[in-house]
């Protein structure tokens, strides 16, 4: 069963994010809370908020993958990248038993994907199954005109994601680079901490460039080389 089958929306699931390499050291209770949500029939709603590059997508992605698993009919969507109408969401809503939202805050100014997110929250709890929302700010804070679907964001279970400190992120990138197949010791991606954005969705972004051009050059990762390819 592929993940194209499971996504009514048609967006493709980045197939490294699930739960067994989500770096939790500091989200321990948040990944437990999360993988309990998703076996417990009693909670309809949840909401993960956090600074940009903590893993709110990557928990969402996770999400899915964990409920295709067991054969539930899923459904991610980025807000950021939106490519449907909220006539087509709501049509999905009531296709799945799992709907992730990510990056909510970017469609609350808009009036028709208000009621089309208020929509969302009543048949889904309405009909006992699951949504997951995630924003960069506490959902209480979030700017929107309708005060009906305010009150549903506080509706469920709330957990802000915890950033991380440098040495989590070291041990996050020398993980990821580990399941590549690549080396990278603690120099060099200290380099990467030093030289460049510090979230981890950039970070992660550049490993992946660096696992091309390794593959493409045959070479390890050093210093010299992460700043050929990179210039910095």
């Amino acid at each position: 069963m592929s993940s194209t089958e499971q996504l009514p929306l048609s967006v493709m699931l980045d197939d490294r994010c699930d739960f067994a390499n989500f770096y939790s050291h500091n989200n321990d209770e948040l990944l437990e809370v999360m993988q309990q949500f998703l076996t417990d029939s009693t909670e309809t709603v949840m909401f993960i908020w956090g600074d940009r590059g903590v893993g709110k997508t990557h928990l969402l992605q996770a999400s899915c993958y964990a409920a295709q698993e067991a054969s539930r009919k899923t459904a991610y969507m980025d807000c950021v990248q939106l490519m449907w109408a909220p006539e087509q969401f709501i049509d999905v809503v009531q296709s799945v038993s799992l709907l992730c939202v990510d990056h909510v805050e970017a469609v609350l100014q808009d009036q028709a994907w208000q009621e089309a997110l208020f929509f969302a929250f009543n048949h889904l709890k309405q009909s006992q199954k699951q949504l997951i929302l995630a924003s960069g700010s506490n959902p209480r804070h979030l700017a929107m005109s309708l005060e009906d679907l305010r009150s549903r964001f506080s509706w469920g279970v709330i957990y802000q994601v915890q950033s991380l400190n440098d040495d989590d992120k070291i041990a996050v990138l020398q993980m990821r680079a580990k399941r590549r197949g690549l080396s990278l010791n603690k120099d060099v991606a200290q380099y990467l901490l030093v030289h460049l954005p510090r979230n981890m969705k950039d970070l992660i972004a550049v490993l992946e460039k660096l696992d091309v051009a390794s593959l493409a050059a045959q070479r390890s990762l050093t210093i010299p080389f992460v700043k050929q390819v990179l210039g910095c």
